[in-house]
């Protein structure tokens, strides 16, 4: 299952991350009272940050710069430290 995230106009990088993370929890949080988990081992689940802007008439992709992490629990409900 993918989720996707996308910003408002206007919003900086952080406050939609912040957004992202709270979507990531409540998403988490669903999964776990249905009795799944998030599997958090490498290769098993990761995000990209995508930006993109209008360049020539033409929408491209950019790199986005903002270093915040988004975090969500292994299977056994734990979390790593920020």
């Amino acid at each position: 299952m993918d989720y996707i995230q996308t910003g408002k106009s206007g919003e900086s990088c952080t406050e939609l991350l912040e957004r992202t993370q709270r979507g990531m929890d409540l998403w988490e949080s669903l999964l776990r009272t249905a009795g799944g988990a998030i599997v958090v081992e490498p290769g098993k689940s990761d995000w990209v940050k995508i930006n993109f802007v209008k360049k020539h008439h033409k929408m491209v992709f950019t790199k986005m710069n903002c270093d915040k992490k988004l975090f969500v629990s292994n299977t056994d409900g734990e979390r790593p430290p920020h």
